[in-house]
């Protein structure tokens, strides 16, 4: 096919771009042909790149390679973008490295936590926010941060605060003495998913009542979830925070009492009994030994 212009002198000349040189299949290493692309307005068809097409007879299988290859490499890129953005929304959640050790796989579940841990793991967007109620280590804290750490991987935002450590944080940047930092304040109230540890062990005082009540009263009136794990019992909160402060943390919350031993002692004890295992084995198969 060739094409017709008019030169200068006003006569017409006809010119057919020469065809890109031929090139080798980078799968089965036979050399690809190129053929005139018919489709190509006029306009483009001195471009060479344009006015030529790569044929891909005899290369069909070739090229349904290539593209399970580049689907592959897409594939891989979106995983490891969506690792990116996973590792930072768990640096900005306030959560450490040894706590992000914490899922939900390696949670050893009881008939105590067994509700407690049903609810987290299938808790969806929308739905109430969950107080777990229970004395120490009997799990709170790590149901509470496999829920975090779940809630980040299917693309939520959390920040997770040790309320002591919380309250101490804004009465140090405040800039009046006994109040908290309304700024900061702000941020933490406003997060998509907030997560509250062990509340009620920091000592009681106005300022700790008072940023409890102004993060309940903003998530209530905004809908925005929480969720709360405290050694407290429902008659310690009332008297902490008052009865109003749990009026609406009933309201916004499920509130879950885990009953149980403390699993900590429970794996303290066992490691000891492993060690004594191993030691009376250790002492058996010398004695054989000796004989």
């Amino acid at each position: 096919m060739t094409m017709t212009f008019v030169s200068k002198n006003g006569s017409e000349k006809s010119f057919m771009p020469p065809p890109p040189p031929e090139k080798n299949c980078e799968i089965c290493g036979r050399s690809i042909k190129f053929v005139p692309n018919d489709n190509v307005l006029d306009f483009f068809k001195h471009l060479q790149v344009a006015y030529y097409s790569s044929s891909i007879e005899g290369h069909e299988e070739c090229q349904a390679e290539i593209q399970r290859r580049q689907l592959e490499v897409e594939n891989q890129r979106q995983v490891e973008e969506a690792d990116k953005l996973y590792r930072d929304r768990i640096a900005r959640s306030g959560l450490s490295s040894s706590q992000v050790e914490k899922t939900f796989l390696r949670f050893s579940v009881s008939y105590e936590t067994k509700e407690a841990f049903d609810v987290l793991s299938n808790w969806k967007f929308g739905n109430s926010g969950v107080t777990l109620l229970g004395l120490p280590g009997v799990g709170k804290t790590h149901l509470m941060i496999a829920f975090a750490l779940k809630q980040m991987e299917v693309g939520h935002l959390v920040r997770f605060f040790n309320y002591n450590e919380l309250v101490g944080r804004l009465r140090q940047l405040s800039f009046q003495p006994g109040q908290a930092n309304e700024a900061e304040l702000d941020r933490i109230k406003k997060s998509q998913i907030l997560v509250l540890d062990d509340v009620g062990a920091e000592r009681g005082t106005p300022l700790s009542a008072d940023i409890f009540n102004c993060i309940l009263e903003y998530r209530l009136n905004n809908r925005l979830p929480l969720f709360i794990t405290t050694n407290c019992s429902e008659s310690d909160l009332v008297s902490k925070f008052h009865e109003r402060a749990y009026s609406r943390l009933k309201e916004l919350t499920i509130i879950i009492q885990i009953d149980g031993k403390d699993y900590r002692n429970k794996i303290q004890i066992s490691l000891q009994n492993k060690k004594i295992k191993l030691a009376t084995s250790n002492k058996q198969q010398k004695d054989t030994e000796a004989r």
